[in-house]
Protein backbone atom coordinates (compact mmCIF):
# COMPACT_ATOMS: atom_id res chain seq x y z
CA UNK A 1 0.00 0.00 0.00
CA UNK A 2 2.54 2.75 0.72
CA UNK A 3 4.68 1.62 -2.16
CA UNK A 4 1.50 2.13 -4.15
CA UNK A 5 1.07 5.77 -2.50
CA UNK A 6 4.45 6.38 -3.61
CA UNK A 7 4.75 5.14 -7.13
CA UNK A 8 1.00 6.86 -7.56
CA UNK A 9 2.54 10.57 -6.76
CA UNK A 10 5.75 10.51 -8.44
CA UNK A 11 5.07 11.26 -12.17
CA UNK A 12 8.79 11.85 -13.32
CA UNK A 13 11.95 10.69 -12.02
CA UNK A 14 12.21 9.37 -8.31
CA UNK A 15 14.51 11.02 -5.36
CA UNK A 16 17.52 8.69 -3.98
CA UNK A 17 15.30 8.14 -0.72
CA UNK A 18 12.13 7.05 -2.27
CA UNK A 19 13.93 4.88 -4.29
CA UNK A 20 16.28 3.55 -1.72
CA UNK A 21 12.55 3.22 0.18
CA UNK A 22 10.88 1.25 -2.44
CA UNK A 23 13.95 -1.32 -2.63
CA UNK A 24 13.73 -2.02 0.84
CA UNK A 25 9.82 -2.53 0.40
CA UNK A 26 10.76 -5.47 -1.93
CA UNK A 27 13.36 -6.49 -0.07
CA UNK A 28 10.54 -7.02 3.16
CA UNK A 29 8.09 -7.85 0.86
CA UNK A 30 6.35 -11.51 0.32
CA UNK A 31 5.67 -10.74 -3.18
CA UNK A 32 8.26 -8.32 -4.66
CA UNK A 33 6.96 -9.20 -8.37
CA UNK A 34 4.28 -5.93 -8.10
CA UNK A 35 6.94 -3.85 -7.21
CA UNK A 36 8.97 -4.82 -9.56
CA UNK A 37 6.47 -4.29 -12.27
CA UNK A 38 5.58 -0.74 -11.58
CA UNK A 39 9.29 0.43 -11.68
CA UNK A 40 10.34 -1.47 -14.52
CA UNK A 41 7.77 0.91 -16.84
CA UNK A 42 9.02 4.07 -14.82
CA UNK A 43 12.37 5.85 -15.94
CA UNK A 44 13.31 5.62 -12.39
CA UNK A 45 17.31 5.17 -12.12
CA UNK A 46 19.44 8.12 -11.96
CA UNK A 47 22.74 7.55 -14.10
CA UNK A 48 25.25 9.22 -16.25
CA UNK A 49 23.35 9.87 -19.15
CA UNK A 50 20.04 10.85 -17.26
CA UNK A 51 17.02 8.97 -15.85
CA UNK A 52 16.31 5.68 -18.00
CA UNK A 53 14.58 2.61 -17.37
CA UNK A 54 16.15 -0.18 -14.68
CA UNK A 55 16.22 -2.56 -17.57
CA UNK A 56 18.70 -0.30 -19.53
CA UNK A 57 21.11 0.61 -16.62
CA UNK A 58 24.11 -1.34 -15.49
CA UNK A 59 26.14 -1.34 -11.91
CA UNK A 60 29.38 -0.26 -12.82
CA UNK A 61 32.34 -2.46 -11.68
CA UNK A 62 35.82 -1.30 -11.16
CA UNK A 63 36.71 -4.33 -13.83
CA UNK A 64 35.24 -2.51 -16.74
CA UNK A 65 37.76 -0.04 -16.22
CA UNK A 66 39.11 0.08 -20.14
CA UNK A 67 35.58 -1.05 -21.41
CA UNK A 68 33.91 2.19 -19.99
CA UNK A 69 36.97 4.54 -21.91
CA UNK A 70 36.25 2.47 -25.37
CA UNK A 71 32.19 1.71 -25.10
CA UNK A 72 31.45 5.43 -23.01
CA UNK A 73 27.24 5.33 -23.92
CA UNK A 74 26.82 2.83 -21.41
CA UNK A 75 23.70 4.20 -18.86
CA UNK A 76 25.73 3.22 -15.36
CA UNK A 77 23.92 4.23 -12.42
CA UNK A 78 25.08 6.79 -10.62
CA UNK A 79 26.22 5.66 -7.26
CA UNK A 80 27.02 9.40 -5.91
CA UNK A 81 23.31 10.37 -6.58
CA UNK A 82 22.59 7.52 -3.73
CA UNK A 83 25.26 7.36 -1.64
CA UNK A 84 26.68 4.55 -2.57
CA UNK A 85 23.79 3.11 -0.30
CA UNK A 86 22.09 1.80 -3.69
CA UNK A 87 24.22 -1.14 -3.94
CA UNK A 88 22.40 -2.10 -0.92
CA UNK A 89 19.77 -2.93 -2.88
CA UNK A 90 21.36 -4.84 -5.85
CA UNK A 91 19.52 -8.04 -5.85
CA UNK A 92 16.09 -6.17 -6.20
CA UNK A 93 17.24 -3.82 -8.99
CA UNK A 94 18.22 -7.44 -10.59
CA UNK A 95 14.61 -8.41 -10.46
CA UNK A 96 13.63 -5.10 -12.56
CA UNK A 97 15.25 -6.51 -15.86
Amino acid sequence: MVVDNILSSFLSSLTAEVLLFILDCMYHSTSPNKIATELESRKCLKTNMGYKYPGDCFFSDPEWGCLLQVFNSVPLIDHNFYDGRIALGKNELEQLE
